[in-house]
């Protein structure tokens, strides 16, 4: 059986949520994939919110997204 491992994720928060709520999201989520890149976007005053954690990164613009595609390493 193959198995594909994923080195990057991409992650939209745009639902209203309360901010504990949302970080405690973004806390598991970092902790469960401590090994992979999380990109995040979406609703800016509940993202900016958030801390960020080591493996998160916060894109505001879609010029900010296109570099990061552009710099991200294809896994083959």
């Amino acid at each position: 059986v193959a198995m594909n491992k994923i080195s990057h994720m991409l992650l939209f928060m745009v639902r209203s949520r309360p901010a504990t709520e949302a970080g405690r999201f973004l806390e598991q989520l970092s902790a469960d994939f401590a090994q992979q890149q999380i990109f995040i976007a979406g609703n800016t005053r509940l993202i900016g919110d958030l801390s960020m954690h080591g493996n998160v990164c916060w894109f505001k613009s879609i010029e900010e997204f296109e570099d990061i595609i552009k710099n991200v390493q294809h896994v083959a």
